[in-house]
């Protein structure tokens, strides 16, 4: 189970074959995982976002979700990139629960799993839109 997740960009230096000289931040994940001493780390993509379109992280207990601008990424346990969906598709992220995290799309509450595949969805009530609506 996860105990708290962390993302930093690691500045690496990179030389061409031309001799170009340069910097690349690279996304860098930091688990702690229930009951382990030693933290779990690992890399995302350095060309899937930069530090202007990161937004923050949701934390379930099996994974976690990278979300930026543009799209959620799922980051299992082991610190590795497990699937990613975009937000135009999934809608906005509006809470987690154990089995994974929930996006609003339109008047649909939509619950999605470690694949970012959809387990279950209902619409939402009146209630439910003012309260969504009245925090944007």
């Amino acid at each position: 189970m996860l105990e708290s997740a962390k993302l930093t960009f690691s500045r690496v230096g990179v030389h061409t074959m031309e001799g170009h000289v340069g910097n690349m931040y690279m996304p860098r994940i930091v688990l702690r995982i229930q009951g382990r001493k030693s933290a779990k780390i690992g890399y995302l993509m350095p060309d899937r976002f930069d530090q202007k379109d990161y937004i923050g992280l949701a934390l379930l207990p099996d994974f976690i979700v990278v979300i930026t601008k543009n799209e959620y990424i799922v980051v299992d346990e082991k610190a590795e990139e497990r699937k990613a969906i975009s937000r135009d598709e999934a809608g906005e992220m509006v809470g987690v629960q154990e089995e994974g995290f929930l996006c609003r799309k339109e008047n649909q509450l939509q619950l999605r799993n470690i694949d970012c595949e959809l387990i279950g969805e209902r619409p939402l009530t009146a209630e439910e839109i003012q309260e969504l609506d009245s925090k944007k």
